[in-house]
């Protein structure tokens, strides 16, 4: 008999939002003559792998270049294996006889062109019969791996293996223009550089936290000796300056990339200077971003502010001094409660998290229409989320409208280059995904690590070569999934 494995993208039969799977979710759905005579059956593989991923089905990740079957007897035994080499984005297949039989599972590991481990399943065990063909269904899940941190609360190991590293409470994460992976190292009071080698350094912060009550924080002195409080952000400028959401010490501060006059001060590369000091009684400066022209946006306790390159400070969303859930409107008549994780999208406008309110909003700065919504520029926005914490009377919401989803205190985002939508939804350790049409699921993990280690209040995100980034602030780690 013939067992047929439907491997790759099969449009409508799976859950709209999540990544990377490769088959049919059926599972023994079909049985049909083999049309020959003989005592073997023949197991057909397929893969495929789409010239562009649909949005609303699973699909395998992009730098996929080969996939690895075995199949297994109800032993454990291998007793074959088959390789499918990507040729492009094409249907590849593979068969093999087996002799018929019950208790066989067949496995997939799905690799990128450095052998690195993208993604794997296992089938539900199945039968084979003589002179038949079957269905089954097989799901790989993406495999979520360590990049840096060791686990540890400790502030340690500099110029060494990341994964060899302490980190402490892992927050914003950042790329810079060479590539480098920075790191808000929060609660070691540092920002953290990780290098293409994977080895990492501290660029800022002494790994003692100092408040601006307390002492100088050697602003205008090297970066390597001034010291921070517990930094939450990081974002870049076109023209590589660094900000650092200073958190507990009420301010923005910058790393400049070259000495020169911008944002209404005099900058020296290296040294480290206060860009912006909250006026909050509260420690509340919790996002910083910057768009292409090099304003940069802070996201305070209940409102956020702009400052040009030219110096000039502007409140663009809230009403200062009232925390609390407003309707979407006009910015400035819309109240909000701890706008983080800002990121800036490719026209300019602004998309945060209100971890209070568990939602997902935008402050649109060019009218148009965006993830289904038509905007008017200088409004706020919701893009996901009802508004009420997730709780066990509360379902997620997956595969249908992110307008009627539940988070429990989304910190992080991350935009894809099809327009794809990634929050850390912190308070239940998962990484959601939101399609442009406005399609909510949860990222499904795979691997050893992920059964071994689950997320533990996610925070940071960024998109880098391929690969969603990830601050596992919880388990001290950055943690990598393909994309």
């Amino acid at each position: 008999m013939m067992k047929k494995l439907l491997l790759g993208v099969l449009a409508g039969t799976l859950m709209a939002g999540c990544q990377t799977p490769i088959l049919s979710p059926e599972r023994d759905a079909e049985i049909q003559p083999l049309g020959i005579k003989g005592h073997h059956g023949v197991l057909r593989l397929r893969m495929d792998w789409p010239a562009t991923p649909p949005i609303r089905t699973q699909y395998v990740p992009r730098s996929s270049m080969r996939a690895e079957f075995s199949v297994a007897a109800e032993s454990g035994e291998v007793l074959a294996a088959r390789t499918i080499t990507r040729t492009g984005s094409a249907d590849m297949s593979a068969s093999l006889e087996l002799a018929p039989g019950t208790g066989y599972t067949v496995s997939v590991g799905i690799y990128d062109g450095n052998d690195v481990l993208l993604a794997s399943g296992i089938s539900a065990s199945f039968s084979i019969e003589r002179q038949k063909i079957a269905t089954i269904g097989l799901t790989a899940l993406p495999i979520l791996s360590t990049i840096a941190g060791t686990g540890a609360t400790a502030y340690s190991g500099d110029e060494v293996p990341a994964v060899s590293t302490g980190l402490f409470l892992p927050l914003g994460l950042a790329i810079a223009p060479n590539g480098d992976l920075l790191i808000a190292d929060s609660s070691n009071h540092a920002v953290r550089r990780m290098n293409a080698g994977g080895a990492i350094s501290t660029i800022t912060g002494t790994g003692s936290g100092t408040q601006s009550n307390l002492s100088d924080l050697g602003d205008d002195g090297p970066a390597v000796s001034a010291t921070l409080k517990t930094p939450n952000a990081l974002a870049f400028s076109p023209a590589g300056d660094l900000f650092i959401a200073d958190t507990m010490n009420k301010r923005v501060r910058i790393l400049p990339a070259e000495d020169g006059a911008r944002y209404g001060m005099t900058l020296t590369a290296g040294r480290l200077h206060t860009l912006y000091l909250s006026a909050h009684k509260a420690p509340y400066l919790v996002g910083v971003a910057s768009d292409r022209a090099g304003n940069v946006f802070v996201g305070e306790g209940d409102r956020l502010m702009m400052l040009t390159p030219g110096g000039e400070k502007s409140l663009v969303a809230g009403i200062p001094g009232t925390l609390g859930a407003g309707s979407d409107g006009l910015a400035l008549e819309s109240s909000l409660k701890m706008p983080e994780g800002l990121i800036v999208d490719a026209v300019g406008n602004l998309l945060f998290a209100e971890r209070s309110n568990h939602r997902v909003r935008m402050l649109c700065r060019q009218a148009g229409t965006n993830f289904g919504i038509a905007m008017a520029s200088g409004s706020v926005y919701t893009l996901a989320g009802e508004g009420n914490a997730t709780s066990a009377s509360v379902p997620l919401g997956d595969g249908g409208d992110a307008l009627e989803a539940s988070f429990a205190s989304p910190r992080g985002l991350a935009l894809d280059a099809d327009g794809n939508l990634f929050v850390a939804d912190a308070g239940n350790g998962l990484i959601r995904r939101m399609t442009p049409d406005r399609v909510i699921a949860t990222f499904e993990l795979g691997g050893s690590s992920a059964l071994e280690l689950p997320l533990k209040t996610p925070v940071g995100l960024v998109i880098h070569e391929g690969r969603l980034l990830v601050g596992d602030s919880g388990n001290h780690r950055i943690r990598s999934l393909p994309l």
